[in-house]
């Protein structure tokens, strides 16, 4: 253990650092030693403070009690002081637990001889009081208040932007319509919440300690949706929007954690022009696909998603949502909700305060460069309005959709896929010398042609069942280019015409594999027998992985649709 002059902690600490050194070797002389043992409690919530103690030596642990039980906001070491809280209230009580982590040795100072050095020197005085209630604000904020769960050393630097506002009965502090620059959380009183719906007032809440409103001016400045006023006197903390910005700016974890946390009490709302349709699943389940005929998106709802939809109307938080779905479904599930939410605004059919006010957090530079390297791996470039070239092509190629077309395919892949395991097995080894630099350039044209085919094949069987093309595009994958069409109109359609259309995409690479394979057994020139069995043998592997369900192509789409 290492020991401090408490005389030399007396001069390097702010509160004394101040006074003449004569008075200092005066209050040092009437400070007192004591010892406390690991786990004992040097004070306790509640009790009457009848001194104050520096600690010379050890560590100790600052507990507040709560519902929960005992909680740690602070740990204090060597040249810590507390205990003067107490002191300086009106009614001298402890406002918390102080409990000693190992040997503590603390110099100590009687109510008496405090108050004299106090009355001595005002500006003693004025820096105790201001460090005193920096102290019980950031005790306020973290035990009732929505920034509880910031780490103690941010809340007192949100403690240092507050501003405190006394408001009498009847006082008004926010006033519906106006602009917001503040948000405020209530101390002590009580106010009522209120918003005028058609000509008349109605009360939407009454706000006790620890509720903060007005908290969306510190995202946007947005007009106010309510206005407040006192119900008794009431005192409330006011962050303003510029100081609340300047915290956040300078500290990138900071930023985050007061965004999610203000995420929790943004009142998300449905895009007007949205529109819905209800289905029924095969198995008798109901589901809705919303549809935004501006945009050509579309979205799934389940049940559980509808009812969270249904109430996405401006006003309800996610809080509200939660305890509506607990009270409907009996499930507490806040983590659903939010990515219900979530998806729901990032494709476009719900906005939200929070989302528009992403600005305010830059990312670091490292998440930049690793966003612009996903972007450069990671890429999609989508034309609109191609629903009439879908269409002529089909009408083009519509006799491969009859019965008799679609069985003559069928005779193809299954003849193909036979004459090429029989040649396969019957073939000799290929050397090196038989893929000519010809042949394996026309493979690569003929896999890119493959390419496209598949997605014509999801298109046209789309437009097989009357539904819309809502684009196609290209884009990059990691280290190879894709090419995709839009058939999200197909949310509409059955189970099984949907099912249809992922399989068509590895169906075209069976049907062109076995185009191959019969031209490579009739073909009598080795090259061209060379040539078409790749192609043949690469379609069929591309159909392979298509169809496996474990990746993230066609096969499984096709698992999701069945365990729908």
């Amino acid at each position: 253990m290492v020991n401090f002059s408490p005389s030399g902690l007396l001069a390097a600490h702010p509160a004394f650092s101040s006074l003449p050194a004569a008075l200092l070797d005066e209050v040092g002389s009437r400070l007192k030693e004591e010892s406390f043992p690991p786990g004992s409690a040097v004070i306790r919530e509640g009790e009457r403070g009848d001194r104050l103690f520096l600690i010379t030596a050890g560590q100790a642990e600052v507990r507040i009690e709560t519902a929960s039980g005992p909680t740690a906001v602070a740990r204090l070491a060597a040249g810590a002081l507390f205990g003067e809280l107490a002191l300086l209230s009106p009614d001298k009580k402890r406002t918390a637990t102080v409990v000693a982590l190992c040997d503590l040795s603390a110099a100590t100072l009687d109510a008496a001889a405090f108050q004299a050095i106090l009355a001595k020197h005002p500006e003693a005085e004025r820096h105790f009081v201001q460090a005193a209630e920096q102290l019980l604000l950031t005790d306020f904020l973290k035990l009732a208040s929505p920034f509880g769960a910031l780490k103690t050393e941010r809340l007192r630097l949100l403690a240092r932007r507050i501003h405190r506002l006394s408001l009498k009965r009847g006082g008004e502090v926010v006033r519906e319509g106006e602009n917001g620059r503040s948000c405020f959380l209530v101390r002590t009183g009580q106010v009522e919440v209120s918003r005028q719906e058609q000509g008349l007032k109605k009360v939407v809440a009454i706000l006790g300690p620890g509720s903060l409103f007005g908290e969306s001016a510190l995202l946007t400045e947005s007009p106010r949706n309510a206005s407040v006023k006192a119900l008794e006197a009431a005192e409330l903390l006011e962050i303003r929007r510029e100081d609340f910005l300047e915290l956040i700016q300078e500290d990138q974890t900071l930023n985050r954690q007061i965004f999610e946390l203000l995420g929790l009490r943004d009142a998300p709302r449905r895009v007007p022009g949205i529109q819905e349709h209800a289905m029924t699943t095969e198995e008798g389940v109901s589901i809705t696909i919303l549809s935004d005929p501006a945009r050509g998106t579309y979205f799934r709802l389940t049940p559980h998603g509808r009812l969270i939809w249904d109430n996405l109307d401006g006003r309800k938080n996610l809080q509200d949502l939660a305890l509506l779905y607990f009270e409907t479904f009996r499930l507490f599930a806040p983590q659903a909700i939010a990515e219900t939410v979530s998806g729901l605004v990032a494709a476009g059919f719900a906005e939200s305060r929070t989302s528009r006010a992403t600005w305010l957090f830059l990312p670091s530079w490292g998440q930049r460069a690793v966003g612009f390297l996903r972007f450069c791996l990671e890429w999609r470039v989508m034309l609109r309005n191609t629903d009439g070239l879908s269409a002529r092509l089909y009408r083009a190629v519509s006799p491969l959709f009859t019965r008799s077309g679609q069985i003559a395919l069928a005779a193809v892949s299954l003849a193909g896929l036979g004459f090429f395991l029989r040649d396969v097995r019957a073939a000799p080894r290929l050397g090196a010398s038989a893929l000519s630099p010809g042949v394996l350039i026309a493979g690569v044209a003929c896999f890119v042609v493959s390419g496209l085919l598949h997605e014509a094949g999801h298109a046209l069987a789309t437009k097989s069942f009357g539904r819309k093309i809502l684009g196609v595009g290209i884009g990059w994958n990691w280290i190879t280019p894709i090419l995709f069409v839009d058939t999200s109109d197909m949310w509409l359609a059955p189970r099984g015409q949907r099912m249809a259309v992922h399989w068509a995409g590895p169906y075209v690479h069976l049907i062109l594999g076995g185009m191959a394979a019969l031209l490579a057994h009739a073909s009598q020139n080795p090259a061209v027998q060379n040539g078409l069995s790749l192609f043949a043998g690469g379609s069929y592997l591309l159909f392979l992985l298509n169809i496996i369900p474990i990746l993230n192509f066609d096969g499984h789409s096709l698992l999701k649709e069945l365990k729908r």
